[in-house]
């Protein structure tokens, strides 16, 4: 029974990965393990590689996250009449002035 059912997870293995089901000697069918083990490393190699990607994706986001809550204060700033806020207020309108000339 046991050997019977092994065949059939054989059987279903070779529908999907038919390189890694070999006939052996004796008639029965048994598993080749070099493709499994390299399909696995492979895959391991594309889940590293997209995980670097969506790093590298977190990383840009959170500076253009830091961008924006940098100059939300700098909008909120402007709303005081502190001499300090009005500079830096003035700060930020020619550094807009000037991103509009360039863009």
């Amino acid at each position: 029974a046991v050997v019977a059912s092994l065949q059939r997870h054989f059987w279903d293995l070779q529908k999907v990965f038919p390189e890694a089901v070999v006939k052996m000697p004796d008639g029965y069918l048994g598993v080749n393990t070099d493709p499994v083990f390299f399909a696995m490393l492979n895959a391991m190699k594309e889940v590293n590689q997209k995980t670097q990607e969506e790093e590298q994706k977190q990383i840009r986001l959170q500076k253009e996250l830091d961008e924006i809550n940098a100059e939300l204060e700098t909008l909120t700033a402007c709303k005081n009449d502190d001499f300090w806020s009005k500079i830096k207020c003035f700060w930020y309108d020619t550094k807009m002035f000037f991103k509009g000339l360039i863009a």
